[in-house]
């Protein structure tokens, strides 16, 4: 599973059903493709299924920002598996970068005021000199380096001043983000109705359909 917090997760065994878990990935690409989700990527990423010495299988990852799908297909007995995580994933760094964020940032603030014009200007500079590392890090974050902006946001204090500035939780933020879930989960959808009609078998029904789903806010 990507690491994050998880939005919302999808499964199913179908009996009686199989098909190869490669020409699924490549059907649900052409069909993300023919759906010209924006601003996203597919990956193909390998998951244990245990500890260090189990096997690993391959999954379709599905990437816009930091939401990311996990797809799996995988046979089961007689029948087929299918499966999605849908995570809001941060750098597995994140929680390194911010205890280093914290202790420079305290070492700027100890030179701001006692190198840089005492307690009132220095503390002035210091705040400056936030901001506009902030803003670097967003101009980072925008080109698509977003492990320093992870490491931020992991911040006591700044990450939340740094949302508030620069990440705050807008209707358009989070209608992108249910635009895209919903994108991908009809591609899912669509791949496996025409699956399981080319073999005449039903279309899955909308509560086999339905995701489990977690609220986007934080």
């Amino acid at each position: 599973m990507a690491q994050g917090r998880a939005i919302s997760h999808w499964h199913t065994l179908l009996d009686d059903f199989q098909t190869s878990a490669l020409e699924f990935y490549k059907s649900v690409e052409a069909e993300l493709a023919r759906r010209e989700v924006p601003s996203s990527r597919t990956d193909r990423v390998l998951h244990r299924e245990g500890g260090v010495l189990t096997a690993q299988r391959e999954y379709l990852r599905i990437t816009r920002e930091r939401l990311t799908f996990d797809l799996c297909a995988a046979p089961y007995g007689k029948g087929q598996f299918f499966s999605w995580w849908l995570a809001e994933t941060r750098s597995p760094y994140a929680t390194l970068i911010a205890y280093v964020g914290l202790f420079l940032l305290l070492m700027w603030l100890v030179l701001a005021i006692f190198k840089l014009g005492g307690p009132v200007w220095g503390l002035l500079v210091f705040l400056l000199g936030d901001v506009v590392a902030l803003a670097l890090v967003k101009s980072m974050a925008d080109s698509g380096s977003r492990a320093l902006e992870d490491g931020v946001l992991s911040m006591p204090v700044v990450g939340s001043i740094y949302s508030q500035l620069f990440k705050p939780t807008t209707y358009y933020s989070l209608d992108t983000a249910l635009m895209f879930q919903e994108s991908v989960r009809r591609a899912v959808s669509s791949v496996i109705a025409d699956l399981r009609s080319a073999q005449g078998l039903r279309a899955l029904s909308p509560e086999e359909e339905r995701p489990q789903i977690r609220d986007l806010l934080r």
